[in-house]
């Protein structure tokens, strides 16, 4: 008798964006204005989310960071407080 084995994966994707949301991106980024998102959700779920709002397109290598590694960029130690910085992706972060 032959044995079988089953890895079957599943991943749900449960995000809902309000009608009005990918319009307004679209608006906002005629007009010039580049679009960022921030988020406490995972960088799986940030990415879903910002595809569906316009912000991204499928396959788009834009930089997304999770909480941490943003935390690393403004502060030298999680108990000092935020410094200014300018990354090269236009970001302006300034305690």
């Amino acid at each position: 008798m032959e044995t079988v084995s089953v890895r079957a994966e599943c991943g749900l994707n449960d995000v809902t964006v309000c009608v009005q949301v990918p319009d307004a991106i679209r608006k906002c980024q005629r007009s010039g204005i580049t679009v960022r998102m921030v988020t406490g959700d995972n960088v799986n779920t940030a990415r879903s989310i910002a595809v569906k709002c316009g912000i991204l397109r499928h396959n788009d290598d834009s930089l997304i960071l999770d909480g941490k590694e943003f935390n690393q960029l403004i502060r030298p130690s999680p108990d000092e407080p935020v410094r200014s910085v300018i990354s090269s992706s236009g970001f302006l972060f300034q305690d």
